[in-house]
């Protein structure tokens, strides 16, 4: 065998195994209801191996026709977060959370200053003038962080056993999260998770009763 025919095997079978370990590192997860349909907006995480540095650019959460956008917004632990406000009324955005306790004071516009959240758990976000305004900050602890779409798809990096699900309607209590085994397959690595989400109205009457547990909560599975 040439010399450079040995480089070239070696190349090879070097980029073969980078290859197989991302892909063994990586995961589909989708996320469906009872019934079998994708349910969207799930955050999944899963810890990291590596310290995750808090980017410089506070995270958004916007305030457009009197609705919080993103409803759900994932940030972790000793990010910033500005809170502009686009509307043509002022809002007065606070929280009662465990995780953080903060408030604004009516303003409009974007010169509100960024909030810096120190703590892992999820935060209920409100305003003071409009109760049908209700958002939530997922801050995790050194996660990897992504939400399912609207397939209920999600795809990150597994770094160890297991992954979380976190949604506001899976249970009364917003700090819980579901824990999920992660179990390898090397030919088909999606994932499929079934969710039992509590009513839509049951989750708005509970959203609005600010000040509760909002520290994370984990159930097996």
């Amino acid at each position: 065998m040439t010399r450079s025919l040995v480089q070239y095997v070696s190349f090879f079978l070097l980029n073969a195994i980078i290859h197989t370990n991302a892909y063994a590192n990586s995961t589909t997860v989708r996320v469906v209801d009872e019934n079998g349909q994708p349910i969207s907006g799930v955050v999944v995480s899963t810890p990291s191996n590596k310290d995750m540095v808090p980017p410089d650019e506070p995270a958004i959460m916007d305030q457009i026709n009197r609705r919080f956008v993103p409803y759900v917004l994932t940030i972790n632990k000793g990010q910033y977060v500005n809170f502009p406000n686009s509307d043509d009324v002022r809002h007065h955005v606070y929280s009662f959370s465990d995780a953080k306790q903060f408030e604004i004071g009516l303003y409009k516009g974007v010169n509100a200053a960024p909030v810096l959240f120190e703590k892992s758990g999820v935060v209920d976000i409100g305003c003071n003038i409009h109760d049908s305004m209700v958002g939530f900050i997922y801050v995790g602890d050194n996660e990897i962080i992504t939400k399912t779409d609207e397939n209920g798809v999600a795809r990150l990096a597994v770094m160890g056993s297991h992954f979380h699900l976190w949604h506001p309607r899976l249970s009364a209590d917003k700090g819980f999260r579901q824990k999920n085994t992660f179990t390898p397959n090397p030919t088909n690595n999606q994932q499929t998770v079934v969710l039992t989400l509590l009513p839509e109205q049951e989750e708005d009457t509970d959203i609005n009763t600010f000040g509760g547990k909002k520290r994370f909560k984990v159930s097996e599975q």
